[in-house]
């Protein structure tokens, strides 16, 4: 299928800087363990209303560069460098990905993952978002981060968040967002893995 079509590539960065104490993050024993893995997720929103392209990509960004600013190591080691930003053109309805699910096609709604590129370690990024936008208004929104950052549950999380600051709701609801799980699981000096650093540092 040749109905996806890539219009752009950039970094969204957090809309504030991460403060100096956060700067380190230390990777819990049950992230050292599922570093090598990437994980793709893909979103579908239904249009509502109306809304011109380019006003609904600016709001996008807008509100992912505040999301990012409570979700810090998503922005690449904790060094606000920012995330990969990719928007897509659909050419088609957004029933023709669903109905019925075919897992060969949707994979163009998603950022392929640094594994896939063959990039070294240390050029790959911890998250990518890729912003697809149907003819008929609708959007997807495919997700491919590293594991050793986040799992499914973390994940939905930010996607609720980013969603509820897209809408205008106070971004202080997440005061709650717990993203350091060493107290739980205690990072393990024997876990052993040359693509990852016990700790992310800017």
């Amino acid at each position: 299928m040749d109905d996806v079509q890539i219009i752009s590539t950039e970094a969204i960065k957090p809309s504030s800087p991460t403060p100096k104490h956060l700067r380190t993050y230390e990777l819990s024993m049950l992230d050292q363990m599922f570093s090598n893995l990437y994980m793709p997720f893909v979103f579908f929103y239904s249009a509502n209303k109306h809304q011109d392209f380019r006003k609904k990509s600016d709001f996008l960004k807008q509100s992912l560069a505040k999301t990012l600013t409570h979700y810090y190591p998503f922005s690449v080691e904790c060094n606000d460098h920012g995330i990969t930003f990719i928007e897509a053109h659909v050419g088609c309805d957004m029933s023709k990905f669903l109905q019925p699910p075919n897992m060969g096609v949707m994979q163009q709604l998603i950022p392929p993952s640094p594994q896939s590129l063959r990039l070294e370690a240390s050029e790959r990024a911890l998250l990518a978002v890729q912003v697809n936008y149907f003819s008929t208004g609708d959007v997807a929104i495919g997700i491919c981060i590293w594991h050793g950052l986040a799992d499914g549950s973390a994940i939905s999380n930010f996607m609720k968040l980013w969603a509820e600051i897209n809408r205008g709701v106070n971004e202080n609801i997440c005061n709650n967002v717990v993203l350091d799980c060493t107290s739980l699981f205690h990072p393990h000096s024997s876990v052993k893995d040359q693509h990852i650093k016990p700790q992310l540092t800017s």
